[in-house]
């Protein structure tokens, strides 16, 4: 195992293993194999808040607690804490380090991890922040009935964007207040997907009423409206140069095609047609040279937008609900609407590398953490689950 990714887990499981009751704090905290020893026994808790810490904080510090975790699961006196240390070695088999669940009762659509790595943003009617360290919800915005399918972070980190099935309005927020600072008006119906230019003084948007329209964010106005669209825009991306523009299209009418657009002319460069259901996620690759696109036939394509020719293509066993560009480019995770997985495919060879399952419902957001070691997804049972990667 990565060293670096061991002294990280390890500085996380010493903060998490500060007590949620305020008690006097020793200097030193206990010996890291001392914690995982108590850790364990509180699997075994009468109080089920207790028993759950526990649990969360062996997931968390993951493979240096699985030889106790294994020990304790075939001779603990205890049947209680037999049980759940298996369930618990498990989950850290499986690579998956938290789990989430809010009781919401609408679908959680997108998720995204906050530049500190310590939250999660997720859509589903609200906009949520979760806290990954002790796993609840810090904050709740925006509630609405049905989906909020468009989410995104500006690349400084300190924004978010958002749009609604049901609401027309583009809002703007401050990541750290939850606080809508701006509202984008001029959509007719619902707004499917956002997406911030690199400095973040522009917004793209795709609505329901088959439009694609470009925001100046200096001045809340409306500055381009891409032509030639007669279906529906499911996704879109800015390319890191912010000089081109990807969409990715749905619709009873749709040719499910991937279009190239010039945000300064407003045309059409070419367009590319791979797919034969709704385009669900579009990324450029961080050379801009490439680009993937993800959709609900199951289908995960590279694509060389030197020529317009695929490269590669990944078959996803249903379909692809919602997708993650790792911030190399050398990754995509995929959220299977069918099969209920999350696999992590490596783009340079188009193999499988992991899948991650476990969900109880269709999964529907997936999201990488900045330095690539984590991945988070979102489910249709508004649960979401934290991730530990394979390096």
């Amino acid at each position: 195992m990565n060293s670096t990714i061991v002294k990280y887990l390890l500085a996380l499981a010493a903060i998490a293993s500060v007590p949620l009751v305020a008690v006097p704090v020793p200097d030193r905290p206990a010996p890291i194999d001392e914690r995982i020893e108590q850790w364990i026994e509180q699997l075994g808790h009468p109080d089920k808040l207790k028993q759950n810490e526990g649990r969360q904080r062996l997931q968390r510090l993951g493979e240096p607690a699985l030889p106790r975790l294994r020990t304790a699961a075939k001779s603990h006196p205890r049947p209680v804490v037999r049980k759940a240390a298996a369930e618990v070695t498990a989950c850290i088999e499986r690579g998956e380090i938290l789990s989430i669940g809010t009781g919401a009762s609408y679908w959680f659509n997108r998720v995204a991890f906050t530049h500190d790595g310590r939250h999660a943003l997720v859509t589903g009617g609200a906009l949520i922040l979760m806290d990954l360290l002790d796993g609840k919800e810090s904050r709740r915005e925006l509630e609405l009935a049905f989906a909020r399918l468009g989410l995104a972070i500006s690349q400084d980190g300190r924004q978010f964007a958002t749009g609604h099935q049901h609401d027309p309005i583009v809002r703007i927020g401050d990541i750290k207040t939850g606080k809508v600072t701006q509202t984008l008006q001029g959509h007719k119906s619902g707004v499917h997907a956002v997406a911030f230019s690199p400095t973040a003084d522009r917004l793209v948007s795709a609505g329901l009423d088959g439009t694609l329209r470009l925001w100046d964010l200096k001045t809340g106005k409306e500055v381009k409206r891409f032509p030639g669209i007669t279906d529906l825009v499911r996704s879109v991306d800015f390319s890191g140069d912010g000089k081109r523009i990807l969409s990715g299209h749905s619709g009873a009418k749709s040719e499910f095609l991937v279009r190239l657009w010039d945000p300064e002319t407003g045309k059409e460069i070419y367009n590319l047609k791979g797919h034969s259901q709704d385009v669900t996620a579009v990324f450029f690759l961080p050379d801009g040279r490439s680009a993937v696109s993800a959709g609900m036939d199951g289908i995960a394509i590279l694509w060389n937008l030197d020529n317009g020719k695929e490269t590669r293509r990944m078959t996803h066993k249903g379909g692809i609900y919602g997708a993650a560009l790792s911030s190399d480019g050398k990754r995509l995770l995929t959220a299977g609407v069918g099969d209920k997985t999350v696999p992590l495919w490596e783009l340079g060879s188009g193999k499988e590398l992991k899948s991650f399952g476990n969900h109880g419902g269709a999964a529907l957001g997936v999201a990488f953490s900045r330095d690539g070691h984590f991945a988070l997804s979102s489910d249709a049972r508004a649960t979401i689950r934290m991730w530990r990667l394979p390096d």
